[in-house]
């Protein structure tokens, strides 16, 4: 995974402007601290949800021993604040084209994320991603095929 830069506007820049936002890109307004992330359709800047009003799933516990199918996200935001172990997992939801899916991890150890069964991170279908997601740290799976999800990390501000 790579690292990104958000781009960074106020919100009355983004709303005069209004561009399309790619899929996956995330927009960031910096007077409000709100952000929208771009959907398959490459939908202009006010025609998409804020990140905090999308369906969010908080209070996770992560799973241990870690397997696939073990702690099934149900959110389009997931909060896990629960991480017993390194390597407690959680498991993301079938993958829908340009469905995006963000997991944050308050827990106090790396998570381990796993696809759907049959889904693919870039670590081949059913693999684990081939990092943890460090304690602190959020990351954004934005899903570009039938079975496929491309994903950025990044530490979240306190």
């Amino acid at each position: 995974m790579g690292i990104i830069q958000w781009f960074r506007k106020t919100a009355a820049d983004w709303v005069s402007e209004n561009p399309r936002i790619a899929p996956g890109e995330p927009a960031y307004e910096s007077d409000t601290g709100r952000a929208k992330i771009g959907d398959a359709n490459w939908t202009i800047f006010t025609g998409l949800p804020y990140l905090d009003q999308l369906h969010v799933v908080g209070g996770i516990s992560a799973i241990n021993p870690p397997a696939q199918g073990s702690g099934p996200l149900t959110g389009q935001v997931n909060d896990v604040t629960t991480v017993g172990a390194p390597g407690d997992c959680v498991t993301l939801r079938a993958a829908s084209i340009g469905e995006v899916q963000v997991v944050m991890n308050h827990g106090a150890n790396a998570l381990r994320i796993y696809p759907a069964s049959g889904n693919n991170l870039g670590a081949g279908a059913n693999n684990p991603m081939t990092i943890d997601l460090a304690a602190g740290d959020m990351v954004i799976f934005f899903c570009w095929g039938a079975s496929n999800w491309s994903g950025f990390s990044m530490v979240m501000e306190t």
